[in-house]
């Protein structure tokens, strides 16, 4: 008779526990995706080319096709940020159509249609550290319609920064969203 042990058990246990928790993971296509795919298609072409008779036409067409690949690649070089963040009455998200750098950043937030009309402040900090002060930085958000906002906030250097998006409803409590990013 086969005789288990205790630390066996306990691993099975511990694993057949993690299965239990729910996790949902969105996927969105990025331009990696994209590039991907144009290189996917990029090698069937040239499979093609390949086949016929003609060399000059082989080199001149692979020519082309290595030029264009090189420029896909340096406009593709990386995606844009896009971050959502919810409480427990507003659900925003936070985009940008550059990755977020060090320095000035515009971000477009989007919040829920019923705090269409509402005023929109952003805070993005880094708490104090040894050796480092708090750093922060406040911004108004402009309200373009339909509850879509941009600002411009800095992101003064590289590490974990924390975004609290207050919305300020004309009627009703003032709304804290808090969120973090790495830089």
């Amino acid at each position: 008779m086969l005789k288990r042990n205790s630390f066996c058990s306990k691993k099975i246990r511990m694993r057949n526990s993690r299965k239990k928790k729910k996790t949902t993971i969105k996927y969105q296509k990025t331009s990696t995706d994209a590039y991907i795919s144009f290189l996917t298609n990029l090698s069937q072409t040239i499979i093609i080319i390949l086949i016929s008779n003609d060399k000059r036409i082989q080199m001149k067409t692979i020519a082309k096709i290595f030029l264009v690949a090189l420029l896909a690649a340096g406009t593709m070089q990386a995606a844009a940020f896009e971050k959502v963040a919810k409480s427990r009455s507003a659900k925003v998200t936070i985009s940008s159509e550059k990755p977020i750098t060090t320095g000035y950043n515009d971000l477009n937030i989007l919040i829920d249609e019923k705090f269409a009309d509402a005023a929109v402040k952003i805070k993005v900090f880094m708490p104090a550290m040894p050796g480092m002060p708090y750093m922060d930085n406040v911004a108004e958000a402009k309200n373009l319609g339909h509850g879509k906002f941009t600002t411009n906030v800095n992101f003064s250097m590289g590490g974990t920064w924390q975004i609290h998006i207050f919305i300020t409803p004309k009627t009703g409590k003032k709304i804290r969203v808090k969120t973090s990013v790495n830089i």
